[in-house]
């Protein structure tokens, strides 16, 4: 019978609460003339339904992923006065600077003899071309990187590490990439302690060419949302940020650290950045026609 009785007064609260009427309504419902045992156990199911139910819909509550979200997904606040008379701005002028392209020819590629190479330490075959990264055979602990245009000869694009080399924890990588619309080679490396280096070749105008050295981290990445990625570098352990992007088939740059009272800059995702400032306030900034825009202040408690 309780069975009955629960189940027949679980589907009356169900279609109750289902219109999200108050509290007192649905208490109403069930002790509006009814003799006073049949109210305490009806009260009694109703108090635990209620209970059941408030759990159920504590623990359907989705936990959200903890994803890096884009510039559309975050809710925007303003600054408040006080804010920006500390020294933080709503919106950033950048200074840009124009970066000549490419920073090397094939021709300027320093030819090496094959026998003055003390170890091929890692070889890369890419298109017709083998790359090589190796020691010559100097005593010095540099260590370069280039590629073979005939069986005698390497030509030099320059240093990507040194030191002692381990196979099993290299830092050199080599990835093919897309940056402002051109299909590149990258080659990563590490030019000393907290100094990456990154080449980006062009492969695609007969023989090689460095169509840009960097002596940081390289991410590609659509700043503008058009579908081409530009390019964003870190490097430093205080981190410099260096935007870089192209306008009229010329490349331009832009240092972050130069941004006033800012101490670090850097890169969240796509065209989102992390701002440090001098007063300790941590505020996140959006890329958008060589600005940076304010998006929010971040809680660092």
């Amino acid at each position: 019978m309780i069975k009955s009785l629960m189940k027949c007064e679980t589907k009356m609260l169900f279609r109750l609460t289902h219109f999200h009427l108050p509290i007192w309504e649905i208490l109403w419902y069930f002790t509006n003339e009814r003799d006073e045992g049949d109210v305490l156990m009806k009260m009694s199911i109703v108090l635990c339904l209620v209970w059941i139910s408030l759990l159920m819909s504590g623990c359907s509550q989705p936990t959200l992923p903890n994803e890096k979200l884009s510039s559309d997904e975050i809710a925007r606040t303003d600054l408040q006065e006080s804010e920006i008379s500390d020294g933080i701005e709503q919106v950033y002028d950048l200074t840009f600077e124009e970066v000549e392209i490419p920073q090397k020819t094939s021709n300027d590629f320093h030819p090496v003899p094959l026998d003055h190479i003390n170890a091929v330490l890692v070889e890369y075959l890419f298109d017709t071309y083998t790359f090589m990264i190796y020691q010559r055979e100097s005593q010095d602990d540099l260590i370069y990187v280039g590629y073979k245009a005939d069986t005698a000869t390497v030509h030099e694009i320059g240093e990507i590490g040194y030191g002692t080399y381990v196979e099993s924890m290299s830092p050199y990588a080599f990835e093919h990439v897309t940056l402002f619309g051109m299909d590149l080679l990258k080659i990563a490396g590490v030019c000393g302690a907290n100094c990456p280096i990154t080449y980006y070749i062009d492969m695609y105008k007969g023989m090689p060419e460095l169509f840009l050295g960097i002596q940081a981290n390289g991410t590609e990445t659509d700043l503008n949302g058009d579908g081409i990625n530009e390019l964003i570098t870190t490097a430093g352990t205080a981190i410099e940020t260096t935007i870089y992007i192209e306008e009229n088939d010329v490349i331009l740059k832009s240092e972050l650290s130069t941004i006033p009272n800012a101490i670090q800059v850097y890169h969240e995702s796509r065209n989102l950045f992390h701002i440090l400032f001098e007063n300790k306030k941590l505020a996140v900034y959006e890329y958008m026609d060589r600005k940076l825009h304010f998006v929010k202040l971040i809680d660092r408690k």
